[in-house]
């Protein structure tokens, strides 16, 4: 044999050598696996095995419907519907009337109910969201900025920090409560290319598109994209000149509204749209990504990306359970101006919730003359039933005429109201943070049905589940729609305009040196020298005897002490009320009493 043959031998008997060294290793290995295969639970491997197969299998396609959203895009500050229409929401600034005189709230609600009569596109909704928070103490945060940090009183201040500590806690445990109130109106736009763009109008075009782009050998591909491109996904689709000419026929509806309105409104930022709409959307997040400037894009993905689940009486929107309140029969037989206080001074009320109020707008001809049908009908009936007709009969004649005399002019109109509330919980992220999340949600439920039902004659109550499902998803930011419901209450504007809460109480100064509580569950502070805020350099304190005038004077002065910088303060006591606040300041205090000598000025330096 020469030396290539003895090489190639003597590597195949080198490698042969190895792999029975390494099957000898492997052959014990296998077998002891084997055997730990064998001594596992084997319905604990077959559930594992399937539990990973399935989150394999639902990786591409997840269980359960799919989340939609009717919101396409951002064009500017407004939201774009997939239907073609229009959204513009508004800061809507709450006035501090709750205290005032009751004509302001009177005038305010007329002013509103005219508003809500003025001619608009059919079908444009107007929904006033007032959103209820915990207060983390931002008149504490306020107070703290403002403060002078050098000649301040000493003991003054050990006593007040003593005094922010205890609103601090208070504050930490959700004591106090907030209130923001916005507007947004959705405004249907119908441009007169929209029926080209549907249907067969659309398919041609695409298919052209498609194949030009492809070649008659991609025709099978032109072909099937077209299909998906143009199925009934219920998208109106325009040119950018037709989408500006939308939009600018929108932005009439909006300046009427702005301009008619009683209330001060404060459109949205681009980026406040967004964040407000993505937050609302997902639960679990605290901030809101990038959106790029990119015209037609589509922002469903981003909206639904967190899911909302649940078959009982509360949903699972991300960690946070929630619930719906909805308001069944409207307040009766009179509803009052002032009948949204109930809601915004109740102190129980300090969790996070939703009250949502929405006027969808009717085409005023068709209503009168479903209105003059419907009065026909029950004529016909009244009168074959007796003579006379019956009590029924004509109490029903007697309110259809009154509201068909009400809407004959300009100045009254029908509108189809909803109110409903949607009441969020704590999150829970694990069994024992649900069992008590959602036991505190029921006590938030029956919280939010009472104070609504003191409101006379008004009917409110928790979602069923079956409705439950069906409704969460409109009261969602943004997610408007006119379809019915079921919960709608047809009436005239100034009889659904009271249900708008339009006021709160007073969210107190920007550098406030007093930090106090309302009756109301809100946490205000006031600044005496905040010539903005008080005009007048007088201040009256009015109130029964011992109900606290002196200790909230004491309160005042050292908080005045402990915060501005060289203050001095000179006070007139009347029965001694002052006496242990001087002494615990260390102060001079001095006390006249009767007798022979007069009094020298010169002896009190």
């Amino acid at each position: 044999m020469d030396a290539t043959t003895i090489t190639i031998i003597a590597a195949a008997v080198v490698l042969t050598a190895i792999g029975i060294t390494v099957g000898l290793r492997l052959i014990p290995l296998a077998r002891r696996a084997k055997r730990d295969l064998a001594k596992m639970p084997s319905s604990q491997t077959d559930a594992r095995i399937r539990q990973d197969q399935t989150r394999i299998q639902l990786l591409p396609r997840p269980a359960g419907r799919r989340r939609d959203s009717s919101i396409m895009d951002l064009s500017g500050a407004l939201l774009r519907h997939t239907d073609g229409s229009f959204t513009k929401a508004y800061h809507v600034a709450l006035n501090n009337t709750i205290f005032g005189e009751a004509h302001l709230i009177e005038r305010r609600i007329n002013e509103l109910a005219r508003l809500l009569a003025s001619r608009k596109p059919p079908d444009t909704i107007i929904q006033f969201r007032l959103s209820a928070n915990p207060d983390p103490g931002r008149a504490i945060q306020r107070h703290l900025r403002s403060r002078d940090e050098n000649d301040i009183a000493p003991l003054a201040g050990l006593l007040h920090t003593m005094g922010i500590c205890f609103y601090e806690d208070a504050a930490i445990g959700g004591a106090f409560k907030q209130h923001t109130l916005s507007a947004w109106v959705r405004v249907p736009v119908k441009h007169h290319n929209d029926e080209s763009r549907k249907g067969l109008g659309c398919f041609f075009p695409t298919l052209k598109r498609e194949i030009a782009m492809r070649g008659l050998l991609g025709f099978v591909g032109a072909l099937l994209h077209t299909l998906r491109e143009t199925s009934n996904d219920r998208i109106t689709r325009r040119t950018i000149t037709d989408e500006q000419q939308a939009i600018d026929e929108a932005e009439k509806t909006f300046r009427l509204i702005e301009h008619q309105s009683p209330l001060r409104l404060q459109p949205f930022t681009r980026q406040e749209l967004w964040e407000a709409v993505y937050l609302g959307h997902r639960q679990n997040s605290n901030t809101a990504p990038i959106l790029p400037d990119v015209p037609g894009r589509d922002i469903r993905d981003y909206l639904s990306g967190e899911t909302i689940a649940g078959d009982g009486h509360f949903v699972m929107h991300g960690n946070y359970p929630a619930a719906v309140v909805s308001l069944f029969v409207p307040p009766q037989p009179h509803i009052f101006a002032d009948c949204m206080r109930v809601l915004t001074t109740n102190p129980e009320l300090n969790f996070r919730h939703n009250v949502i109020t929405e006027y969808v707008y009717l085409d005023q001809d068709k209503v009168r003359k479903r209105l003059d049908k419907r009065i026909r009908q029950v004529s016909r009936a009244n009168k074959g039933a007796s003579r006379h007709g019956t009590f029924e009969g004509r109490k029903a004649m007697g309110q259809l005429s009154h509201v068909r005399e009400e809407i004959t002019g300009d100045t009254e109109a029908l509108v189809k109201a909803r109110f409903y509330a949607v009441i969020y919980s704590e999150a829970a992220t694990n069994k024992e943070d649900l069992r008590i999340s959602l036991r505190n949600l029921d006590r938030y439920c029956e919280q939010l049905v009472t104070a609504i039902r003191r409101i006379p004659g008004a009917e409110a109550n928790r979602e069923e589940p079956a409705a439950l499902r069906a409704v969460y998803h409109r009261g969602l930011v943004g997610e408007l729609n006119n379809q019915q419901t079921g919960r709608e209450i047809l009436e005239t504007t100034d009889s659904l305009a009271p249900l708008t809460p339009t006021e709160s109480a007073w969210s107190g100064s920007p550098d406030p040196h007093t930090i106090c509580s309302t009756p109301t569950g809100h946490l205000t502070g006031f600044n005496l020298y905040d010539r903005n805020l008080v005009t007048s350099p007088l201040v009256l304190l009015i109130a029964q005897p011992r109900a606290g005038k002196s200790v909230l004077m004491c309160r005042i002065i050292n908080d005045v002490l402990a915060t501005k910088a060289n203050v001095r303060v000179r006070a007139v006591d009347y029965g001694k009320s002052l006496a242990p606040l001087v002494e615990v300041l260390h102060g001079r205090y001095l006390r006249f009493d009767q007798g022979t000598r007069t009094i020298n000025t010169w002896d009190y330096p």
